[in-house]
């Protein structure tokens, strides 16, 4: 078995000893061989790297239960729903979801999991083997199934798309590349060379004037993944649930950008991010008015934006247990992460 210091020197000299941040985290995710999502991660939640609230507590997936009654009958009326999960992780969520759900409803739904993870799938598939589930490699296939009517949900998956990496220097933006130092990896700022349109990012107006030696992050793979689906979904509503904010306070204090890794349960920023490739999560604050502008573009509507506390608080009642208390927190979790919703044909 190689080594992570094995597999990313291969990455570099098969790239011409210099890759991008943004190479570099689809490879340390997602390698066939290599990738921590692919081949390493073990399990969402206490026994894994990092934990989700799906492994936290089920109030959360309450609340995404009493959001598909609302928005299913909003958006797709009577009869029966299909019901999407991105990336469903230990599929805890998918389970509490459901069993949430009014039992007339329950017994017209159908669930589709998509899941490019084969470790993740199959945890998957022991928790939810009795129940009404299909999964699927991506949501292409998903919609396809439902005839592009789906009420659609996912949590904590738009940090994991690997994304650009820019710092300001001498008053112009710079992409961040690793390449190879004697035996050392180094950061190396220079032109960018990734594509994308600054059209399509708020963070250039947000941080206009932004010091030297800002960071910021560009999910630009999230946005091209969007275009790639949205045209096959003709009815529903979307919730997105990840932690992150608007433009205009996402960076607010981070100068050095919002990346980090997750290993055994510890934060890891800085050259650390480099240290255990393919085997660590990488992940990194989402821009929730890029999210929104997207949808836009692509016809989609905004039905709110709030934090995770407002949106279920608004739809379930507390027990105020510890996990609870910790979910719901103004200055933890619950201010942290942010729920937008979004519909498309209702």
């Amino acid at each position: 078995m190689k080594s992570p210091g094995m597999v990313l020197r291969e990455l570099l000299s098969a790239n011409g000893g210099k890759v991008t941040f943004a190479q570099f985290m689809q490879a340390a995710l997602y390698d066939p061989e290599h990738g921590y999502y692919t081949r390493y991660i073990k399990t969402v939640g206490r026994s894994g790297d990092f934990s989700t609230s799906a492994t936290i507590h089920p109030i959360l997936a309450r609340a995404i239960a009493n959001w598909i009654v609302e928005y299913g009958g909003k958006t797709l009326g009577k009869g029966s729903w299909q019901i999407i999960e991105v990336g469903p992780g230990s599929g805890q969520m998918a389970y509490w979801v459901k069993k949430f759900l009014p039992l007339m409803v329950r017994l017209r739904v159908k669930f589709h999991l998509v899941e490019s993870s084969p470790v993740l799938r199959e945890k998957q598939k022991i928790l939810l083997s009795r129940h009404r589930v299909a999964w699927h490699r991506d949501i292409q296939s998903a919609l396809r199934k439902c005839d592009g009517r789906a009420l659609i949900y996912s949590n904590e998956v738009v940090d994991a798309f690997p994304c650009v990496q820019l710092v300001k220097q001498d008053g112009d933006w710079q992409e961040i590349f690793l390449e190879q130092a004697g035996d050392q990896i180094r950061e190396r700022s220079g032109p960018p060379v990734s594509k994308f349109k600054k059209a399509n990012f708020s963070v250039f107006r947000h941080l206009a004037k932004a010091a030297n030696g800002q960071r910021c992050e560009l999910h630009e793979s999230y946005r091209e993944w969007l275009a790639e689906w949205v045209p096959l979904w003709k009815k529903g509503a979307m919730l997105t649930i990840d932690y992150g904010d608007s433009a205009g306070r996402l960076y607010e204090r981070r100068p050095q950008g919002s990346l980090r890794a997750y290993f055994q349960h510890n934060v890891l920023e800085g050259i650390d991010l480099y240290q255990r490739m393919g085997r660590q999560d990488l992940t990194a604050d989402v821009n929730f008015t890029d999210l929104e502008y997207w949808g836009q573009q692509l016809s989609l509507t905004t039905e709110f934006f709030q934090t995770q506390a407002d949106f279920m608080l608004k739809r379930v009642r507390s027990a105020n247990s510890d996990a609870e208390k910790m979910l719901l927190h103004p200055d933890g979790a619950g201010q942290a992460f942010k729920v937008l919703c979004q519909s498309r044909g209702a």
